[in-house]
């Protein structure tokens, strides 16, 4: 596929988020999520906390959203927690 991102052991395309376990003799893809899209850059009412908001289509086929904050230490190239929940 032409428009794939790889970012440590996962798989990111237009057909969702994928886990690259690598454990065993063959690379085994497991599904993680439907397709994630960046639509928004967030931040906290005073200003501060920048990051972005993932959308995303719940099983139902509902648009969902979640926000993740941008770290300011990078933890070893992770560059985003989770502040949804």
């Amino acid at each position: 596929m032409e428009d794939e991102i790889r970012f440590d052991d996962f798989l990111i395309n237009e057909e969702g988020v994928f886990y690259l376990d690598q454990r065993g003799e063959r690379e085994e893809i497991i599904p993680v999520c439907s397709p994630l899209t960046a639509t928004a850059t967030t931040r906290n009412t005073d200003g501060n906390d920048w990051g972005k908001l993932l959308t995303f289509s719940d099983p139902e086929g509902n648009d969902s959203g979640l926000p993740l904050l941008q770290l300011r230490n990078s933890d070893h190239g992770r560059l985003w927690r989770s502040d949804g929940g």
